[in-house]
């Protein structure tokens, strides 16, 4: 036993105070608490020895009987007592010139006693006497923490097994524990152990579905009720800071975990609290823990990536995005970590993202128009770094313009609605209500009977059921609406793509081998689409040949060949897909352009003698060409 735990100490305090330590150290709870107001008044260097009357008095030995008595409750009511007691008496030393030095060495040997206790009253929570309250036993826990690390003897601690388990069973049972001891352990816990730690307290707490509901149930108590108002209360700020460091910093770690968050709403609860921790940071007063901003913007735009981010991403909206996204950038305190790593890839990125989405750009309409002549407005920028982040915000709003003003034409039905035939020897297009739409597939429409009859003799009935399968489909998150919208913004967009962007990037690939089949891709997952050309041998599947989707993309190159250039496929590609979703036909009115084209490079390459030639040299002739093709371009 460490020399300061002997019981031999008493005779070193005060005589007044040895009976009183004496009967401390039996047990006796008056006797406890009598013995901690005795001791303040004595000096720090005489303080130390009451320890060990504290040390006795956590004696495990009577768990054994508890155990036969776990029935009375009055009984276990006043171990608990005691137990809570002696933890709260040894947590008042004046650790500044005592406890480091005295409870340092000996904490192993005294924490020891307290984790049998703690195990003992922990292990009845299943088969709880009635009147028992184990609350004290749990706080008496966090208390204990609390020692360890102002004692220098945290490891002492996060070392014991099953001790993780047990705070996230404390925590289950009282949320209210007390954030400090809760947040210290898990701001000390460094990778790669942290991700175990933390899935060990998850478990205690019941499953990542319980742990989300606290930790949602959690931060919401700590929103002020008035939205002006600020959170002035120092231990909430540091539950807060907690909580986002453990949790909402690590949730795109732990993917059941993030999944169990997004579902209670927790996007709208950062976004409200980092607008009220926003407006603190700028006023100074009262002061916000540092990094606490950054973290809460953070879980923000965390949430706007994977499965499901349009939900995430409109719920931030109606919360007040937007607002929160002027406060951050207005108390940005480090350019390369706040502007560069969070406020740009918003702007860049997330925001042009998300106006491919009528799910979005439904909030969007009511609540981004005010915000039109924002200014954002970064102190930490230099002037480089201010203009990107202006640029940014004022093609957001031009673009965010451009899209509501789409979603009201599509709303009002005024977008034009153009169907081509898909017998590739016909391929004429009309308006959707002069077609007549395959029953099987769904997506193929004919001009005729005739035209039906002979597709499906030459190709189409092969792949009508797999055409069905996989344009059935969408991605998840994504609403009909969406994908619906997703084609008008497509048919509006192709109508804006020159015949002369068409005419370049036929040449560059034709020139490259005359007897590709070209497609066009339609890339929506940085924004407003952009318009790429490439080969059908990059479609294929390099895996499973003849499979479902090989045989679909074999079908459409056929048809695109059979059309003499009246046909392209188009794919459109999404935010976040690894693949490219749907594959279409982008029908030209005349196929005059495509064998223009191709006549062009053949002439250029005979008189290179069959050599590839450099576009830039016929960018006279292409433009003639595609002049010839004005206003003839349709989509479907």
């Amino acid at each position: 036993m460490h020399p300061s735990l002997r019981l031999s100490n008493l005779s070193r305090l005060p005589e007044s105070i040895r009976p009183l330590a004496t009967r401390a150290a039996s047990g006796s709870l008056p006797d406890i608490l009598a013995l901690r107001s005795a001791i303040t008044a004595l000096a720090p260097e005489l303080q130390v020895y009451a320890v060990c009357a504290y040390h006795a008095a956590l004696n495990p030995l009577p768990i054994d009987t508890l155990r036969v008595l776990d029935s009375d409750a009055s009984v276990l009511k006043y171990r608990i007592t005691v137990l809570s007691m002696t933890i709260e008496c040894l947590f008042s030393f004046e650790y500044a010139r005592t406890s480091k030095v005295v409870l340092g060495p000996v904490f192993a040997l005294v924490w020891r006693r307290i984790w049998l206790w703690i195990e003992f009253f922990d292990g009845l929570r299943d088969n709880m006497p009635t009147g028992l309250d184990l609350a004290p036993v749990y706080g008496a826990l966090g208390r204990a923490v609390e020692i360890s690390y102002g004692v220098e003897s945290r490891e002492t601690v996060l070392s014991t097994p099953g001790f993780l388990r047990t705070l996230g069973r404390a925590w289950a049972f009282i949320p209210q524990i007390g954030y400090r001891p809760f947040f210290l352990v898990f701001m000390d816990l460094e990778d790669p152990k942290r991700a175990a730690d933390v899935d060990e307290f998850i478990d205690g707490v019941g499953g990542v579905e319980q742990a989300a509901n606290l930790i949602f149930t959690t931060l919401s108590s700590l929103l002020p009720q008035n939205d002006d108002a600020d959170i002035n209360c120092a231990s909430d700020l540091a539950t807060l800071y907690g909580i986002s460091s453990v949790f909402l910093g690590h949730a795109t770690e732990r993917d059941a975990l993030a999944d169990a968050l997004y579902k209670t709403k927790i996007v709208t609860v950062c976004t409200r609290l980092s607008l009220v921790v926003g407006r603190q940071s700028l006023a100074k007063k009262p002061p916000t823990p540092s990094g606490l901003h950054s973290m809460l913007f953070t879980a923000i735009l965390d949430a706007f990536v994977g499965p499901d981010w349009q939900k995430r991403f409109a719920e931030a909206v109606q919360a007040g995005l937007f607002d929160a996204t002027i406060l951050f950038s207005r108390a940005a305190e480090d350019a390369e970590v706040h502007i560069k790593g969070k406020l740009l890839p918003l702007l860049e990125k997330y925001l042009p993202r998300a106006t491919t989405f009528h799910s979005i750009l439904i909030p969007l309409r009511d609540v981004l128009p005010p915000f039109f002549d924002a200014e954002l407005r970064c102190p930490a920028a230099d002037e480089e770094l201010q203009r990107r982040v202006t640029d940014a915000w004022k093609a957001f709003v031009v673009l965010a313009k451009d899209q509501l003003h789409t979603l009201e034409l599509y709303e009002n039905r005024q977008l034009t609605n153009l169907r081509g035939c898909a017998y590739p020897e016909c391929a004429k297009v009309l308006q959707k209500s002069a077609v007549k739409r395959c029953s099987g597939c769904t997506v193929s429409f004919y001009c005729s009977s005739d035209c039906q009859k002979r597709h499906w003799r030459t190709g189409h009935r092969a792949v009508c059921a797999i055409l069905h399968d996989h344009h059935a489909g969408k991605p998840a998150g994504y609403s009909k609406k969406d994908i619906r919208f997703i084609h008008a913004l497509l048919n509006s967009f192709a109508r804006r793509v020159s015949p002369e962007t068409v005419a370049f990037g036929l040449f560059s690939i034709l020139n490259g081998d005359l007897s590709e089949v070209t497609f066009l891709q339609f890339d929506f997952s940085d924004g407003p689409p952009k318009i790429e050309m490439g080969i059908q041998a990059g479609l294929r599947c390099p895996v499973h040949a003849g499979c479902s989707s090989d045989q679909m993309i074999t079908y459409e190159i056929d048809r695109a060949v059979r059309s003499g250039g009246r046909m392209f496929m188009h794919l459109i590609r999404l935010p976040y897909d690894v693949v490219s979703h749907g594959v279409f036909m982008w029908h030209l009115s005349d196929g005059g352009l495509y064998q223009g084209v191709l006549s062009l490079v053949k002439a250029a390459q005979k008189r290179a003698n069959g050599a590839q030639v450099d576009p830039s040299e016929y960018q006279v002739e292409l433009r003639e060409l595609a002049d010839k093709f004005k206003n003839v371009l349709s989509t479907h």
